[in-house]
């Protein structure tokens, strides 16, 4: 009886899994089939392999969907960098320095995370045009760095606090000042870290779509989520096309995170823990 309920127990969490695997799996492997079909494309069978075909994605190839997605990856890396550095920088002062108010500064900043972004349009809109940010991917970029400044932070300062003060100060017997330590003690030693934070902000931004369509009306600049938006018509509704164009979107970020995933979330869990 033991040996059985000791099966069953280690069986539970496969199976847990398997359901898990399932409900992520199934969809995604649903729209790739259905990117290939070229008739009845949401009704069509999952198991019908006669109607399918390249077409809408030379369809979507031909379009502007190559520039679109070269518009997400500069604002991806634009929000990234400027996203990453600056977040070092905070993690680095609020770990180090203890001032009036650091605290309760520390805790805005993090709770200021809880107002949903869509929130934010309106303001962010009308401050980008009056900066004239309006229809520029660097914009964005830049826009997007403001929203995922504040995680990143909080990953990178749990690993600043593990870095032994005693190296600071043998830089600073070595005539090193403040952002002399940290540019060449801290940051290599925050490396990988860095790189994680940088995937986070890649990942997360690259499917946005709410910001990106308030501060983009050019097509020239429109990012990957908002070209697909231009499939959708006022009658009818390229679905084929969507649902190619939502594969080829996917794929970059498929391919990044699966690279950088153990990586990504040992220094999630690391963070957090620190």
């Amino acid at each position: 009886m033991n040996a059985i309920r000791n099966r069953l127990s280690g069986l539970a969490p496969n199976v847990v899994l398997f359901i898990i695997l399932v409900i992520v799996v199934v969809p995604f492997i649903w729209v790739l089939m259905a990117s290939f079909r070229q008739s009845n494309v949401l009704t069509g069978s999952f198991f019908d392999f006669s109607n399918l075909g390249p077409a809408n994605y030379l369809k979507v190839l031909s379009s502007g969907l190559p520039g679109n997605l070269v518009n997400s990856a500069i604002a991806c890396v634009v929000a990234a960098v400027a996203s990453v550095f600056v977040s070092a920088v905070a993690a680095y002062a609020f770990s180090r320095f203890t001032f009036r108010g650091s605290s309760a500064l520390f805790w805005l900043i993090l709770v200021v995370q809880v107002i949903p972004a869509v929130s934010m349009v309106v303001p962010l809109y009308k401050l980008w045009a009056d900066l004239h940010l309006f229809n520029s991917v660097v914009g964005l970029g830049i826009a997007y760095a403001g929203l995922n400044t504040a995680v990143c932070m909080l990953l990178l300062k749990g690993f600043v606090d593990d870095i032994p003060r005693e190296l600071d100060e043998a830089a600073a017997i070595d005539g090193c000042g403040h952002f002399a330590a940290f540019r060449r003690v801290v940051l290599p030693l925050l490396a990988p870290a860095l790189t994680s934070a940088g995937i986070y902000v890649l990942v997360n931004t690259w499917q946005e779509f709410v910001i990106a369509s308030s501060l983009l009306n050019d097509p020239n600049s429109f990012t990957a989520t908002v070209g697909l938006q231009n499939l959708v018509g006022q009658y009818t509704t390229d679905y084929g096309g969507i649902m190619a164009g939502s594969v080829l979107t996917a794929i970059p970020v498929i391919i990044v995170f699966a690279i950088f995933q153990k990586q990504f979330v040992s220094t999630v869990t690391g963070g957090l823990k620190g």
